[in-house]
């Protein structure tokens, strides 16, 4: 009796233990990880492949048109994620227009779905 009494104890505590657990969450940075230095030497007139050459190939094009270019970067540390986006405009090749959101911003998190009961 004095057995059964230590193991649930024992299984009490350890089960108490588990709530307050959290699982490790590493940080996960996607897209294009831009350098302000880089992004500063962007200048209007500038060839498609003078900008691939100063900061890559961009993680997003636009299916619909060639000449909008989106530089994306998410980085998500926890449940907080952050996001950047650099998009750059071109006409007939040249960088016509840049428009820059690189302060890191945290981006709200969609709730997960709850599934709906079911009445039987």
């Amino acid at each position: 009796m004095k057995k059964i009494i230590i193991t649930i104890a024992f299984m009490g505590l350890f089960l108490a233990g588990c709530g307050s657990f959290q699982a490790y969450q590493p940080q996960t940075q996607q897209g294009n990880i831009l350098q302000a230095h880089e992004v500063n030497q962007l200048q209007l007139g500038m060839s498609q492949q003078a900008v691939v050459n100063l900061l890559g190939e961009p993680v997003l094009n636009d299916v619909l048109s060639k000449n909008l270019w989106t530089y994306a970067y998410t980085k998500r540390h926890g449940h907080t994620t952050f996001k950047k986006d650099l998009v750059l405009h071109f006409k007939d090749g040249q960088l016509v227009k840049v428009d820059k959101d690189l302060k890191s911003k945290p981006v709200k998190e969609p709730k997960p779905i709850k599934e709906a009961k079911t009445k039987k």
